[in-house]
């Protein structure tokens, strides 16, 4: 007598045939992971960079949800990527087996100025592009001066400390997995500092579209209540009309909180010369902490605001 056949069916505990979504989640999973962390180390890049912007004006944010923080880790990492572009050349020619140590070493060597040359170029271009004005006046290319603000201390730090270092060793220079890792712990520290370069050099620079801190004109719109806070801003000989019956003072905007804004005002003051014969008007200007309280509103401008040293054309107290 024969056995009845049993269908087979899917094994205990598998749960049966994956549906679609559940198989493209399965496939995606490590992608989102990694792109969080990725998200993760930007957004920790781009808030210290801010704070040390901050720190500058006695401040700080540590607000967790400002989406600009990505955005300013983003050019951030960039930039520090192209001043370690030639330390990288270098790391790549030390490790090179197939040559002798003192050809690696003297490849490294010639080759390591013309690629800090190329790397200057390349982030002036790239900044001028994407993320603000290149000072062309002050440029000065065969002293590593591209005309971004704090270029040559990225270059040092990043670049030029870490290929001594690497070079200046006495051990054998191993292949690329072994030589890795002793390169990175001399460019991690480095890194540390090349950020607060940013911070207190590059970001004001860089445009607040692209999560830079530019400072912007702006209207500034006092409500009843910045009464106060207003007239002490015109004691100090803010830009306005003598008898304006508004509310409103001009000024650039530094940065914004959830609570304050950072704003700076720009007067002109005049001071004797050095003959003390004459009145020299000249600008200057006033950092002040307001809270949003007092303000109506904000209104931006889309004219860039007068340089603080240039001279003034009108002579207040």
């Amino acid at each position: 007598m024969e056995d009845p056949q049993i269908p087979v069916g899917p094994a205990v505990g598998t749960g049966g045939p994956r549906k679609p979504f559940e198989s493209l989640l399965s496939q995606t999973e490590p992608f989102l992971k990694l792109l969080s962390l990725v998200s993760i180390f930007l957004y920790g890049l781009g808030l210290l960079v801010t704070n040390t912007f901050l720190s500058k004006y006695g401040t700080s944010d540590f607000t967790l949800l400002k989406p600009q923080c990505v955005f300013t880790g983003i050019w951030t990492l960039a930039l520090l990527l192209f001043a370690a572009g030639p330390g990288i050349a270098v790391l790549i020619f030390l490790s090179d087996q197939e040559r002798r140590v003192p050809a690696r070493i003297l490849r490294a060597v010639l080759s390591f100025v013309p690629l800090c040359y190329v790397a200057g170029f390349a982030t002036m271009a790239v900044f001028s592009l994407y993320l603000g004005e290149v000072g062309v006046v002050s440029t000065k290319p065969l002293l590593f001066d591209n005309g971004v603000p704090g270029w040559r201390p990225l270059l040092i730090l990043m670049s030029v400390i870490p290929s001594f270092l690497l070079i200046a060793r006495r051990e054998p220079y191993g292949p690329l997995p072994v030589l890795l890792p002793q390169w990175l712990a001399l460019i991690l520290p480095t890194t540390l500092l090349a950020s607060f370069f940013i911070g207190s050099s590059t970001y004001e620079t860089v445009r607040r579209e692209v999560g830079g801190g530019s400072p912007a004109g702006a209207s500034f719109y006092f409500a009843s209540e910045g009464k106060d806070m207003l007239s002490y801003l015109r004691t100090l000989s803010a830009p306005y009309h003598d008898g304006d019956p508004t509310m409103t003072i001009e000024g650039n905007l530094l940065y914004s909180t959830s609570d304050h804004y950072l704003i700076r005002i720009t007067y002109c003051r005049t001071d004797p010369d050095k003959n003390q014969t004459n009145s020299v008007p000249t600008r200057r200007d006033q950092l002040v902490m307001v809270d949003r309280k007092l303000l109506q509103g904000v209104l931006l401008s889309s004219i860039p605001p007068a340089p603080v040293t240039t001279k003034c054309p009108y002579a207040t107290r």
